[in-house]
């Protein structure tokens, strides 16, 4: 549970940061679409290099964000996996749980049946001892 909270927490780190790189992106979009819109107005003016510049800066920045998308859905991956795995263990859990009580049921079953073996087996003991005892009372009299 704790491995879904971590990735939880890096899923969303990474979301924000490609969230801003994104935003970063655009803003280097529309300066190089800036650059360009000047370059094509005043060819002379604005250097090859800051052109090259940006794009370079565009690319680097798509680059990025190709990286952290990936890493942003192999995290999704792991989260899901260690939430249906969460999930395998909570079932195991209650299956578990449910096996134990039945075992329990079973042993105090078993304990009441043989408990109440001894209780029918100790009433006829003393019926029988009862019949010895009037047999033995009936003698003794009659030999008096």
């Amino acid at each position: 549970r704790q491995e879904i909270v971590t990735y939880n927490d890096r899923v969303e780190g990474l979301t924000q940061l490609n969230e801003s790189l994104t935003q970063s992106l655009k803003q280097a979009e529309a300066e190089k679409d800036s650059f360009e819109i000047e370059l094509a107005d005043e060819r002379d003016t604005v250097p090859s290099s800051e052109v090259s510049k940006v794009e370079r800066e565009k690319a680097e920045l798509l680059d990025f964000n190709r990286e952290l998308t990936n890493e942003i859905s192999e995290l999704k991956e792991k989260l899901e996996k260690a939430a249906s795995q969460t999930r395998s263990s909570e079932e195991f859990e209650q299956e578990l749980e449910k096996e134990k009580e039945a075992a329990q049921k079973s042993i105090v079953e078993s304990y009441e049946r043989q408990l109440a073996a001894l209780n029918l087996n100790k009433d006829v003991v003393i019926d029988g001892l009862r019949k010895d005892l009037a047999e033995t009372r009936g003698k003794n009299s009659g030999e008096m």
